[in-house]
């Protein structure tokens, strides 16, 4: 049922009002902060990475890029804001969480885009058995990229949703690694 201004003033609950306006705009905020992480979670659930065959290569490449990039940056942002909020208090640990989450997703996407770039250079490269022969130590170092690049493509080719897929640190690691070497092979060359 609810209470009318005469039925406040007769309980007596007039003289707590400054009491019951604080409770109440903390626990509006607080409230804002859960229903907004809740619609960031679930605005990844239907995320899938886009994957799709790259040429006769037998592997494949990312796309989609500046959507991730777009949901990240908008989500990294509010999730930061909310990491400064008064009113965090109940959440504090979800959104801690949720940042890190965002956080290593767009390291592992920064990575996997610069791998994808130096990996489309130099594969038409090193398909030439030739140039394998010439440079010996880059053509191993390449394969070695190329060996981990097709297993990962491979994997996530199956129809992953990007944040299981992408919220994972080894996998930032081993992109960066990939990298770190593709620069070697191009300094080689």
């Amino acid at each position: 049922s609810m209470l009318s201004l005469d039925q406040l003033v007769n309980l007596g609950l007039v003289k707590y009002m400054a009491d019951i306006e604080r409770v109440s705009e903390k626990a509006g905020k607080e409230y804002n902060i859960e229903n907004s992480l809740n619609k960031m979670t679930k605005a990844w659930e239907n995320v899938n990475l886009i994957i799709e065959p790259y040429r006769e290569t037998g592997t494949f490449i990312l796309k989609g890029i500046d959507d991730y990039m777009s949901l990240l940056d908008e989500q990294i942002t509010l999730t930061q804001a909310m990491a400064l909020s008064a009113f965090k208090g109940p959440f504090e640990d979800r959104i801690d969480k949720w940042n890190t989450s965002l956080q290593v997703i767009s390291e592992v996407l920064d990575e996997w885009v610069q791998l994808q770039r130096n990996w489309l250079y130099l594969n038409p490269i090193f398909d030439s058995a030739d140039i394998n022969k010439q440079l010996p130590q880059e053509g191993k170092r390449f394969a070695t990229v190329d060996k981990y690049w097709r297993s990962t493509m491979q994997a996530a080719s199956r129809g992953v949703l990007a944040v299981r897929f992408c919220d994972d640190v080894r996998l930032s690691d081993r992109f960066k690694e990939g990298n770190k070497l593709l620069e070697l092979v191009q300094k080689g060359l």
